[in-house]
């Protein structure tokens, strides 16, 4: 075939072989990529021990991110309600980092409600912001979270434009594009020359752009759309959800908006990063628990939970 004779198509042809074995690389190796994406490829098999418990276990999932991940003490936690309740207690997670309400709300659905995974409580870690609306990096969401059944109603709700749209279902057709922000320093950065400076440049002019769109516009009013929607997805279900605020070195008070939407479900908060004070070497990184701080920090969250669960069966 005369075409495949034309410089061009050969070029095009090997682009194509490397970008599909790029693709391969990266689905066979993308737990190595992240830790992140480690932990949420491990959820479907904390969802089966769900599954699998027996009928009278107490099912607990920790939904959060790093704050609940090192804040909860998970071995402390069950002991202590494995005691109190006399029950035994299994206790899984979702805890990507830089995670917040958007992603909680369809990695459970995802992963736990529709696969009919559900637990009986829902610990919800959080901090001042993280249960507000924020717009969510559609492809992300699209690629690690969002389930079949729930792509088309994720598309409408956060990809309105034809660019959105195409991100999010490039993302979810492609591991290798999907973890692109991974992949690329492993390769641009290392085989192409004068790469490092010129994303630097363009990441310097549109930090500029933003700062400049921003200054002087009027902050949008917090809801908590997916807050709502994530609370009546566990309580359809009969799961108890159980707001954990999570403490910090400085203290904080949740939006009026987060406190009326569980109010309106009839969700308890536990304030913890209003009340407790903790001295600054619990918070080695400024901002995280340390694990002795967790494990204190964990004691301390028994008390008001064990009443919340005592009637629980």
């Amino acid at each position: 075939m005369k075409i495949l004779a034309h410089p061009e198509t050969k070029v095009v042809l090997a682009l194509l072989a490397l970008l599909g074995l790029l693709e391969l690389g990266t689905r066979a190796l993308e737990t190595r990529l992240s830790k992140d994406v480690a932990h949420l490829r491990s959820v479907p098999a904390a969802a089966a021990r769900f599954q699998s418990a027996p009928k009278e276990t107490l099912r607990v999932l920790i939904l959060g991110n790093s704050l609940s991940r090192c804040g909860l003490d998970r071995a402390v936690l069950a002991a202590g309600l494995k005691e109190k309740l006399g029950r035994e207690v299994v206790i899984e997670a979702l805890t990507p980092d830089g995670s917040r309400v958007e992603e909680w709300l369809y990695g459970y659905r995802r992963y736990f409600d529709q696969n009919q995974a559900q637990p009986d409580v829902i610990l919800l870690g959080t901090a001042r912001l993280h249960l507000t609306d924020n717009p969510p990096a559609v492809d992300k969401l699209a690629a690690f979270y969002v389930s079949r059944p729930d792509l088309s109603g994720y598309l409408k709700d956060y990809a309105r434009d034809v660019e959105s749209a195409s991100l999010a279902l490039t993302a979810r057709t492609s591991m290798l594009f999907a973890h692109r922000a991974r992949v690329q320093p492993l390769v641009f950065y290392n085989l192409v020359p004068g790469y490092t400076e010129t994303v630097q440049g363009i990441n310097a002019q549109r930090a500029k752009s933003a700062a400049a769109h921003m200054k002087g516009a009027s902050a949008p009013p917090l809801t908590c759309a997916a807050f709502d929607r994530l609370l009546s997805t566990a309580q359809a279900s009969g799961t108890k959800v159980i707001v954990v605020t999570i403490p910090l070195p400085d203290e904080y008070v949740i939006p009026e908006e987060v406190a009326k939407t569980a109010q309106a479900h009839q969700t308890p908060i536990v304030l913890f990063g209003q009340q407790l004070r903790l001295p600054d070497t619990a918070f080695p990184d400024a901002y995280h628990l340390s694990e002795t701080g967790a494990s204190d920090f964990t004691r301390q969250l028994l008390e008001p939970l064990v009443p919340l669960l005592s009637t629980f069966r």
